[in-house]
């Protein structure tokens, strides 16, 4: 994780810590949310920002559709999805009324990514959905507009606890690009899905790191994950517009059945930046010079990170920077 290298002064101890990351500086670290702790239940058709605690980035919002249908916050109801609070979400029957939770406009990149624990139980012909983009149907009460959309998956439950999955290419929801489409998902609530969903909506080809490993992802492409395993590689995008930022995304149900069943949330990580490659080359030749009771000068040759952080105090003692973070900068020690 870098260097570091301790220098007696005029009766203070310096400790110094180089730091290399491949980051870049203009982009924030993942932000998390898994729900919290607390409980509640949300039925109306007016929305609301406040049901839900407050993201790091960005706004929480919920809106059930009319006719019966709920939001749920059940710390811990499925045990098994996750720890604390998780997010159940059931839609309204008899309606075409949008149940839709998201969150939206938060700081915008044109890369990014989003995780999160699902599970999906109790429907025979539910359809439910994730997108992925930027616009108003993000904070709307009305059905998703594809045009908004970057990346979106759909699930369509049926009898006997099948689901078939599709996902959003060019404007229509099929099965191009994906595996296992009509066996990959089965409702369970002992069934807990990891998804991922990294976004590069630049002009060029990119990168992301996961697991070790780094993948490459072309301009204006997606990949999904699914419990570790890319299910979708390069899959092409929706209809937002290319190299254009994205800022939100939303589960939804949208279309009017008797028995849509229930979704299960929880662990929400997004960013708006890809997981980058750890530098392989780390900082070296440090000499310290210029010494007097009050000031030194400190002198490297840099690796092949993107960004160095020195980190001064007179303890020894650090915590290591997120991974993909930019340390705010204190010039005064």
């Amino acid at each position: 994780m870098g260097n570091f290298i301790t220098k007696n002064i005029a009766k203070f101890f310096f400790v110094i810590s180089l730091v290399f990351a491949s980051i870049n500086t203009a982009k924030a670290q993942p932000w998390t949310y898994n729900f919290g702790t607390g409980t509640g239940t949300f039925t109306s058709a007016t929305a609301s920002t406040t049901f839900l605690p407050t993201p790091s980035s960005g706004t929480a919002r919920v809106r059930v559709g009319t006719n019966p249908g709920s939001m749920v916050l059940a710390n811990s109801g499925l045990a098994s999805i996750g720890t604390n609070t998780e997010l159940q979400i059931t839609s309204n029957t008899g309606s075409t009324s949008t149940t839709k939770f998201s969150i939206h406009d938060y700081t915008a990149a044109k890369t990014g990514y989003v995780k999160f624990k699902l599970v999906i139980n109790g429907g025979t012909n539910g359809v439910y959905k994730f997108s992925l983009g930027d616009g108003g149907t993000f904070s709307d009460n009305t059905a998703m507009n594809v045009a908004q959309v970057f990346a979106g998956i759909e699930w369509t439950l049926g009898a006997a606890n099948a689901i078939t999955y599709r996902v959003l290419n060019a404007g229509t929801y099929g099965t191009t690009g994906i595996t296992n489409s009509t066996t990959l998902f089965t409702q369970s609530t002992s069934n807990v899905y990891d998804i991922e969903v990294y976004a590069n909506n630049t002009t060029s080809t990119t990168t992301y790191y996961r697991s070790g490993t780094s993948y490459s992802l072309t301009n204006a492409r997606w990949d999904l994950w699914v419990n570790g395993t890319r299910e979708g590689n390069n899959l092409v995008k929706g209809n937002l517009g290319a190299d254009v930022n994205i800022d939100s995304y939303a589960f939804n149900h949208q279309n009017s059945v008797t028995s849509p069943g229930t979704i299960y949330l929880d662990d929400l990580e997004y960013a708006n930046s890809l997981p980058c490659v750890p530098p392989s080359t780390q900082v070296a030749s440090i000499v310290l010079g210029g010494i007097t009771t009050s000031a030194m000068n400190v002198n490297w040759t840099n690796g092949n990170g993107a960004g160095r952080v020195v980190y001064m105090n007179t303890t020894n003692t650090f915590t290591a920077p997120a991974d993909g973070s930019s340390p705010s900068a204190n010039l005064v020690y």
